[in-house]
């Protein structure tokens, strides 16, 4: 018994050096070998538990602060403790760790623990889906009924399961809220894709804004990074750069199917560059009054399709080549991984100068595949 009480001093004063040392691996290892030794020993297990704080395994030092016992696999695995040591410890560790029957020691390392997991933002419970913590459904409900709409649909992201208990039970109780604000003039049909996006089964979620439907325009500021992935602004090029920037992390694809200046390019662009649009579509008239200004670099952009570029009507028509090389090589500076340009333009002209097409040539990124403009496509 001596010799059993001595070698855990020994043990317990060499996972002290290592501790004081920073050595946390060392030190959680002399930690286990008291506790295989001894697995009612007290100090084997404040020794582990401060291995795991240096470690930065906060909740581990609380779990095992609690129960008095969560040992690792690989060490339970080496472990030759019987199981009805294994009860006693855990009865033993029960009655003295809780509340006012916790020692001094471990309630100060299970307090320094509990800071630094809430100062980090690690400290989370799955009050939904753990076998272990979640709340009782009725409680669940009554926390969901607090939510907005934009919490709402980022919780539905959280796991499949959280996804189905929303869907099936929260969202039919929300839904006359939601219609109100901010769903307020989505469509029958639209609605249907709306709930498909939110069950997981359609992620191509998509919405037509036109020039006078200002309630929509609102709408779609207000639901924020609901899962739309694409949009037509329509002649709404006033809200573009605040829609766009309010659902920056889903929407892919946008179409601007009214009159766009090239001016106003620059500005659209300054709203893509924290986003992650991927392509646009210019369906309407690209109207040329003056060069683009270079802004930041578009790093999201892989597709750009100018279906009905043109000049002003004072322009003479033998400019129209040299604007169009002003275009190009905007969106090939700005745009470093563009895939596909194509630039369609109404007017009849003269193909582009060799200067122009060098130039041109000169800027072409290497994922470039797609290069059209014109009557002119470059090899």
């Amino acid at each position: 018994m001596a010799t059993k009480r001595l070698k855990l001093v020994e043990l317990n004063k060499k996972a002290m050096e290592y501790e004081n040392g920073q050595n946390y691996n060392q030190s959680l290892r002399y930690a286990n070998s008291m506790i295989q030794l001894d697995n009612e020993y007290s100090d084997g297990y404040f020794r582990k538990a401060s291995a795991y704080f240096g470690l930065g395994r906060y909740q581990d030092v609380i779990a095992l602060c609690d129960s008095g016992k969560k040992e690792e696999k690989a060490t339970s695995r080496r472990s030759r403790a019987t199981s009805s040591s294994n009860s006693s410890i855990s009865s033993r560790t029960r009655n003295n760790n809780i509340t006012t029957g916790m020692e001094p020691k471990f309630v100060f390392l299970r307090k320094n623990a509990l800071e630094r997991l809430i100062a980090e933002g690690g400290f989370k419970i799955d009050f939904v889906a753990s076998k272990t913590s979640s709340l009782p459904r009725e409680l669940i409900y009554e926390v969901f009924s607090y939510i907005g709409f934009r919490t709402f649909f980022t919780c539905t992201h959280v796991s499949r399961y959280w996804r189905a208990v929303l869907m099936s039970s929260v969202w039919p109780e929300r839904l006359p809220e939601f219609r109100e604000h901010p769903l307020t003039s989505l469509t029958h049909e639209e609605m249907v894709l709306f709930e498909a996006s939110l069950r997981g089964e359609n992620d191509r979620f998509m919405l037509t804004i036109n020039q006078e439907e200002r309630n929509r325009l609102t709408m779609v500021l207000n639901m924020g990074n609901c899962g739309l992935y694409s949009i037509d602004m329509g002649g709404n090029l006033q809200s573009m750069a605040h829609i766009i920037r309010a659902n920056r992390d889903t929407l892919k694809e946008v179409t601007i199917s009214s009159t766009i200046l090239t001016h106003t390019v620059s500005f659209l662009f300054n709203a893509l560059k924290d986003c992650s649009v991927s392509r646009i579509l210019f369906t309407g008239p690209f109207e040329v009054v003056e060069s683009p200004t270079l802004t930041d670099l578009v790093t999201s952009l892989l597709d750009i399709h100018i279906t009905s570029f043109h000049t002003q009507q004072y322009c003479m028509r033998s400019r129209v080549p040299m604007y169009m090389a002003f275009v190009v090589t905007f969106f090939l500076k700005s745009c470093p991984n563009l895939q596909s340009l194509i630039v369609h333009p109404l007017e009849d002209h003269r193909g582009l100068s060799r200067h122009a097409l060098r130039d041109i040539q000169t800027l072409r990124p290497a994922n470039l595949t797609t290069l059209e403009f014109g009557t002119t496509t470059p090899s």
